[in-house]
């Protein structure tokens, strides 16, 4: 296995690791509920598809803007945070395994 493929599979795991922990601040667990299951296949889907390692560091950036603006309970920086972090991903396809 490729120092790359590891580092991101670590990744995806630390990343559904914070959207689960965002998901249980809600206090909502239908979110939660909905959620779990959408992470369960994430990781093989990581490892089939084309999404370059370099962009954890961009996402582990929004991640930490996302969380600043939740600890300041600024709903609006929080939505525009997880808004613009959900859209970083509309140039990956992560249906390629190309």
């Amino acid at each position: 296995m490729s120092k790359a493929l590891t580092q991101v599979e670590e990744f995806s795991n630390l990343d559904i690791k914070f959207h689960i922990k965002l998901a249980e601040a809600t206090q909502n667990p239908l979110f939660e509920l909905f959620l779990k299951p959408y992470f369960n296949g994430i990781v093989d889907l990581v490892k089939k598809s084309n999404v370059p390692p370099e962009r954890t560091s961009k996402y582990t950036e929004a991640h930490k803007k996302i969380l600043q603006a939740v600890e300041s309970g600024n709903s609006e920086m929080a939505v525009q945070g997880m808004l613009e972090h959900l859209t970083s991903f509309k140039d990956i396809n992560l249906l390629s395994t190309e």
